[in-house]
């Protein structure tokens, strides 16, 4: 009946304390967030927490930092948190959403291999790296895979790909968090992400979409498993 409880990060908890802020509304596009040292002190936390926190929802695209200005809510955002986008206590709804993930994430796969920049290469990598940790650590793995997918769909340079990636964002990340707790999930997803990650660096397109293809196809096949042991709905 009841799973394991989730060991988070302060960061990662603070992350989705003001990813729960514009699900619900009270934070909208264009908002500015309080300054960083009257945050902190609402939230109760460090500001080296509170500034990890920001930076990986300014990777996932939520947040924008505006030098000189503040940090506010990003105004793409408004079609990232629809609800309705897939039924998530249906196996064949879900099992379109990592379809469609498949044919859109495969595309910026091969378009990042084709176009990333040194410093983006260098963005994924980070990634990947973080979410290496995040695995040794075991936590932090979720928003660690978002930031590597998010890094990713940034260096394919086309803004409208990368739109519709954001706009499941937030229904994927649900997922992960079920798909997280299937034995040799996270393993095998940090697997592919440096498999993914060297066929970018090495400018093989047709490689960047072949691993990006198995390693849906597997998450996929997570997925299925955590549904056919009783999840109906995150």
């Amino acid at each position: 009946m009841f799973g394991p409880i989730r060991k988070v990060t302060v960061s990662a908890a603070i992350a989705e304390r003001i990813r729960n802020e514009i699900a619900t509304g009270k934070l909208k596009p264009g908002d500015r967030l309080p300054p960083e040292r009257e945050l902190a002190r609402q939230l109760g936390v460090s500001r080296i927490s509170l500034r990890e926190a920001i930076q990986s929802l300014v990777a996932l695209g939520l947040l924008e930092v505006r030098p000189g200005a503040g940090t506010f809510v990003k105004r793409t955002t408004a079609g990232y948190l629809d609800p309705a986008l897939v039924d998530l206590a249906n196996w064949q709804s879900l099992a379109e959403l990592m379809e469609a993930r498949l044919v859109l994430e495969m595309e910026l796969a091969g378009l990042a291999a084709r176009r990333a920049t040194p410093e983006e290469l260098e963005a994924i990598r980070a990634a990947m790296e973080r979410y290496e940790a995040a695995c040794h650590r075991g936590s932090g793995t979720v928003e660690a895979d978002l930031e590597f997918h998010s890094a990713l769909g940034r260096a394919a340079h086309n803004s409208v790909l990368l739109r519709m990636y954001e706009t499941t964002s937030d229904l994927t990340r649900r997922l992960r968090e079920r798909t997280a707790a299937v034995p040799g999930a996270a393993e095998e997803s940090m697997v592919a992400h440096r498999r993914i990650f060297e066929r970018i660096q090495a400018r093989d397109a047709a490689g960047a979409r072949r691993e990006m293809r198995r390693h849906l196809e597997v998450v996929t096949r997570h997925l299925q498993a955590a549904f056919a042991q009783g999840w109906r709905s995150p």
